[in-house]
């Protein structure tokens, strides 16, 4: 991967050149979305751009190598174990500690009870008004 701070120059020689990681890809589906998190990642936390660069890179690499796309996004510490191993994780996909990280940072909480209004039933709404004879200009637009 090359990055240029600023403008790209004719002569690309001039950039950062972060190399990837090489897996086996089972799905395409998220791999982007996964790069640009990990570029983010590094980004917002001043971790300069080699690491922002290593942190896609791998990003897009755990998540091709697993079946689904968001429920294949990493998590930090799924990342960066795969990232103190990844000459020793030719498989991330079969990899016991990445699968156990993955399942135990992953786990959803138990959320309460949400009631949600969802802004386009207004016409719903209307009709429900209209066949209790209720007034419609209750009803925000």
């Amino acid at each position: 991967m090359l990055c240029f701070e600023g403008k790209i120059p004719d002569d690309l020689d001039g950039g950062l050149n972060v190399y990837g990681v090489r897996v086996e890809v089972l799905n395409v589906l998220g791999a982007g979305d996964a790069f640009m998190s990990g570029l983010i990642r590094g980004y917002i936390n001043n971790e300069g751009w080699e690491q922002s660069c290593r942190y896609a890179n791998a990003c897009g690499a755990l998540v091709v190598s697993r079946h689904g796309c968001a429920p294949a996004m990493p998590t930090k510490a799924e990342l960066d174990d795969y990232l103190a191993r990844v000459q020793f994780v030719p498989r991330p996909d079969i990899d016991e500690r990445l699968n156990h990280l993955h399942r135990v940072t992953t786990r959803k909480n138990q959320w309460d009870d949400l009631c949600i209004f969802a802004f386009d039933h207004r016409k719903q709404l209307v009709d429900m008004a209209k066949k209790v004879d209720a007034d419609i200009a209750r009803i925000p637009n």
